[in-house]
């Protein structure tokens, strides 16, 4: 097994707007993501990252990164020549350990210290980092998307529902049309995507009337309604009361002013 270093690089907090477009190289990447979220696209099938994943890429595959939250990663390129190990296109977890970004540090602290024989130590983390995988993932073949496109969509949902969550974008990250994706969620999930995400803002807002004195407006906002007419209306027509019938009946709290 032979492995030569091209690169070695970091990057911290990469904001969601940020996009790095399609490209490709003639040999190997490894990107590991310390934190964040996110979609690669790895010729043309797209892979979702999350805190202590990496993803690997063949040599002339093009590929993009797309960020749904703030990411740190430090990835690798190199050359892999006589390949006792094969490595395919993917993303992966680290172990629980997390053995491969430790390589990948020491990978940087050599290049940092440059002390004698640095390049010949990194070729042997390098190779240290394949065997790894290997051991790690070798139990059976690697599935295209070894995370659940849905699992993963309904867990970004679950962390940001409070905000204005675009659902064509979702879509186009699932790798579906707009109609084919609100199919296959409300079959995954039991209701559509915009219901999943109201009844997760109404059942978070169930809990601030009760526990909380904030006005039913600052309650609206926070949920992530437009308004607190809006929030009056939807409120109603699923718990069959008023928010302020509602906060009378359950409040935590003796007084609280609107």
């Amino acid at each position: 097994m032979v492995c030569v270093l091209n690169f070695l690089y970091y990057h911290q907090n990469i904001k969601p707007e940020i996009y790095i477009s399609y490209h490709k190289h003639n040999f190997f990447e490894l990107v590991y993501y310390e934190k964040g979220a996110g979609i690669s696209n790895i010729g043309g099938k797209p892979f979702y990252y999350k805190n202590n994943t990496y993803t690997i890429i063949e040599p002339e595959f093009s590929h993009d990164e797309k960020h749904l939250e703030d990411t740190s990663c430090i990835f690798i390129g190199f050359k892999y020549g006589n390949k006792p190990i094969k490595l395919k296109n993917g993303i992966y977890h680290d172990d629980a350990e997390f053995t491969v970004l430790k390589h990948l540090q020491r990978m940087k602290n050599e290049i940092i210290n440059k002390l004698p024989h640095y390049d010949l130590n990194l070729r042997l983390i390098n190779q240290e980092i394949i065997i790894q995988h290997n051991r790690t993932h070798n139990s059976a073949e690697h599935k295209e998307n070894k995370f659940d496109r849905f699992e993963y969509i309904k867990n970004y949902i679950n962390n940001h529902y409070s905000q204005k969550i675009n659902m064509l974008e979702l879509a186009e990250l699932s790798g579906y049309s707009y109609h084919h994706f609100r199919h296959l969620f409300k079959q995954n999930s039991g209701v559509s995507p915009l219901n999943y995400i109201i009844n997760l803002r109404i059942e978070n807002a169930k809990q601030l009337l009760a526990a909380q004195n904030n006005t039913i407006s600052d309650i609206a906002y926070s949920c992530g309604f437009a308004n607190s007419s809006e929030f009056g209306t939807v409120f109603k027509k699923i718990v069959n009361m008023t928010p302020s019938e509602y906060r009378k009946k359950n409040r935590l709290y003796t007084s609280y002013s609107e």
